[in-house]
């Protein structure tokens, strides 16, 4: 069910977005968020990201984006040369160098070219209308491109893992009591649990005060019962003048 109603939706267009991997991290982040939600893990149940993809059987969806922007690159570039989008991507390429030198934002070109130093790094720069002509000779047979398409995803995926554990290593060594303390083993172990004593403190707050348990709230509620009070004052003498009048003949 998820992975027909709410993973397409987060899949969008994101073949056409030129996101760099640390745009892309929220969209990981979210993707474990909904996994844990549905597998059932809450504090304290602990688990980590490796642990998590492997039992929903997953990937990082910052890999698949990968997938769709070169299966989006591929269908591009078996388009005819008379369509826009080969005419854009002629042109820019033919521009690139005239352009001056300056610090702009990342392109979608540019990640396509980290993508290929990723998986190929004595492949030639993607730079150049040279190598957009040998890339769209490429994208002409299918199965080599789709084994192309493949590998960049799991080469995409090993480097993500890796980057999992080695961030899973630094936790543990610096935390090496890792564990999420439970009831049971608050009660096992004899050392009480910190949020079970928060509950007994503010229940025996609860207890000794009746009404309030911080300062502010006191000195609101003291001067609430004393405008209260100054109004019962102020309506005493107003009934006795009524019956006053009323009990003259």
């Amino acid at each position: 069910m998820y992975n027909a109603f709410i993973k397409p939706i987060m899949l969008y267009n994101s073949g056409s977005l030129d996101l760099t991997p640390t745009q892309l991290t929220p969209f990981d982040v979210l993707h474990r968020k909904h996994l844990r939600h549905i597998s059932g893990y809450f504090y304290p149940k602990v688990i980590s990201n490796i642990d998590l993809y492997k039992k929903c059987d997953t990937k990082p969806i910052s890999a698949t984006v990968t997938k769709t922007r070169w299966q989006l690159f591929g269908h591009i570039l078996r388009l005819p040369e008379n369509t826009p989008a080969q005419k854009v991507m002629s042109l820019y390429f033919s521009q690139s160098s005239s352009v001056p030198k300056t610090r702009t934002r990342t392109l979608l070109p540019q990640i396509l070219h980290q993508d290929i130093n990723k998986c190929y790094p004595d492949h030639p720069t993607f730079l150049s209308s040279d190598h957009l002509t040998s890339m769209r000779q490429l994208a002409r047979n299918r199965k080599t491109w789709q084994s192309i398409v493949n590998i960049l995803f799991d080469q995409q995926v090993q480097t993500l893992m890796a980057t999992l554990t080695v961030l899973l290593g630094k936790r543990r060594r610096s935390n090496p009591s890792n564990e999420a303390p439970t009831s049971t083993s608050s009660t096992t172990n004899g050392t009480p649990d910190p949020r079970n004593n928060e509950e007994e403190e503010t229940t025996n707050n609860d207890s000794n005060s009746d009404t309030y348990t911080t300062e502010p709230n006191q000195k609101r509620r003291k001067r609430s019962t004393t405008t209260n009070n100054k109004r019962v004052r102020s309506e005493s003498p107003n009934k006795s003048t009524k019956r006053s009048r009323q009990s003259i003949p």
